[in-house]
């Protein structure tokens, strides 16, 4: 599910073996970004959204939550720090939905059209205009090399340069230019890369080609041509209708389109473009690529966490010590404390290999330092609301704890974050030695507001800092309403926590 800006899109498909067999799909406009304003969204434009959602979540009611995803570009962007909002869209919709950055979405965008490209090596430039931002991407092959999202897409160029429907040349000179003068950023980045062909995969660019192709395609100079038919119409509702209309524009499209063909001819210009040709795949298809590969143990989000391991030269040996402790914490706590096998456990291996990242920077605050880094780095796979809930387990893994750290979440909810930060902590606790030299077995008992870790006999007296520290966590999680208790009467036995 791709809930754009400007419309929602369903794909629904069957895989078999390497083919992938499209059975249904949905498209329904809703022109989010129409309706944002300061303190949210306009009320007839969010009644409209969740009616959408609600007949999107009917469709795939009987499709299990693992199978599905649903992410939110720009206009989703702007109302991550609702909460209540983005709750209200996903009960609607019946499933959690993923509000992912610019950079994800062009990631996407690229992979959903070169999905539907022949394959080949060479460097292929991709340009999508949304609803309310839009995507510029180079790559070669499946892969893209560099991606940009820049604050400017069809609806919101309409609603700003095209006031009330009013289509004139002055509106366009306006929009083209400010659509220039964001284009002046990453312009040098492109040309150095270089390309051979342009492709655009948005509803803009398919709808003017689609109006071109019987006098040559979508061409600079038949974009001008379409540009002055437009101004000669004066108003949107004059595109469909009276003598100047376009035949083949549907209306829906046409309260969009002015601000969506200013922005593709300021691209077409900044980038030299003689030609552009249009393509079926865009950021669904995209999900729904990454989403198999999620299926079949070939999760991008695994190689993001190795590159930025790799890229901030964390200990692996101790960050591999954090991640087996956890995890086995998280085996012998999971019926006790709700905790789940698949999502629960990604983040907390997650966690523990990145939980040291910081120190690249600096020992002292190295958690904070290394929360920052994940909030504000580019992590392919992740959402921003992925990217926040990592980071606040990579926050939250030593010194004080404060609870109120886990209220914004919108991934998860605060007591089951607070619970997967507590096993991390303990973790990174019992291993603080930095010592090959295995932990003995650890006997660990939870249930709704306590946990008891039960030492062998003598260990404990034997590692008075590790004594001291569980001391000092005790205090710490009771700001989390878990009390901790640690017994050392149990036989030793020299192997990883039970």
């Amino acid at each position: 599910m791709d809930l754009g800006s400007r419309s929602f899109h369903l794909t629904v498909a069957r895989v078999h073996g390497d083919n992938i067999e499209v059975v249904d799909r949905l498209r329904e406009s809703v022109r989010l970004a129409a309706g944002l304003r300061d303190r949210g969204v306009d009320p007839r434009t969010w009644t409209r959204c969740l009616d959408s959602l609600g007949r999107i979540g009917e469709r795939i009611r009987d499709i299990p939550t693992k199978q599905t995803r649903a992410v939110g570009t720009n206009a989703f962007r702007q109302l991550q720090k609702r909460r209540d909002v983005l709750g209200e869209a996903a009960a609607a919709l019946g499933r959690r939905i993923e509000v992912i950055s610019g950079a994800e979405e062009a990631r996407l965008i690229y992979h959903g059209v070169s999905s539907t490209l022949p394959r080949g090596d060479e460097r292929r430039l991709v340009i999508d205009i949304g609803g309310g931002s839009t995507e510029l991407i180079i790559g070669s092959g499946g892969s893209p090399m560099r991606t940009d999202s820049l604050f400017m897409g069809c609806v919101s160029f309409t609603r700003r340069f095209f006031p009330a429907g009013a289509i004139r040349k002055r509106s366009f000179s306006r929009a083209e230019t400010e659509a220039r003068r964001e284009l002046e950023t990453i312009e040098e980045g492109f040309f150095r890369l270089g390309w051979r062909d342009a492709y655009g995969s948005s509803g803009t660019v398919r709808a003017a080609a689609r109006l071109l192709r019987p006098t040559g395609g979508l061409t600079r100079r038949g974009l001008k041509r379409l540009r002055q038919r437009m101004v000669r119409a004066a108003h949107v509702e004059g595109l469909t209708r009276g003598p100047d209309a376009i035949p083949g524009l549907g209306r829906a499209r046409s309260w969009d389109f002015p601000g969506g063909v200013a922005i593709l001819r300021a691209v077409m210009k900044a980038l030299d473009l003689k030609r552009v040709a249009a393509t079926d795949g865009a950021l669904r298809e995209g999900v729904l690529h990454d989403l198999i590969g999620r299926r079949e143990r070939r999760d991008v989000r695994d190689a993001t966490i190795r590159n930025l391991m790799a890229q901030y030269r964390v200990d692996q040996e101790q960050a591999a010590r954090v991640r087996e402790t956890a995890l086995a914490g998280l085996r012998r706590l999971r019926d006790a404390w709700g905790l789940g096998r698949g999502w629960h456990e990604r983040f907390l291996r997650w966690a523990a290999a990145l939980h040291e990242i910081g120190l690249s920077v600096s020992f002292s605050g190295h958690h904070r330092h290394g929360a920052y880094l994940v909030r504000n780095s580019d992590m392919p796979g992740f959402s921003r609301n992925d990217q926040e809930l990592l980071a606040v387990l990579i926050e939250t893994h030593r010194q004080r704890l404060r609870p109120g750290r886990f209220e914004d979440l919108t991934a998860t909810g605060a007591a089951t974050t607070g619970r997967l930060a507590a096993i991390l902590r303990l973790a990174v606790l019992l291993c603080r030695r930095r010592s090959r030299e295995p932990l003995p077995r650890i006997r660990a008992v939870g249930g709704e507001d306590f946990l008891e870790l039960r030492f062998p006999r003598g260990w404990l007296e034997r590692h008075p800092l590790t004594r001291a520290g569980l001391r000092r966590e005790a205090q710490q999680l009771e700001a989390l309403d878990i009390a901790l208790r640690v017994e050392a009467g149990e036989r030793s036995r020299e192997s990883p926590p039970e």
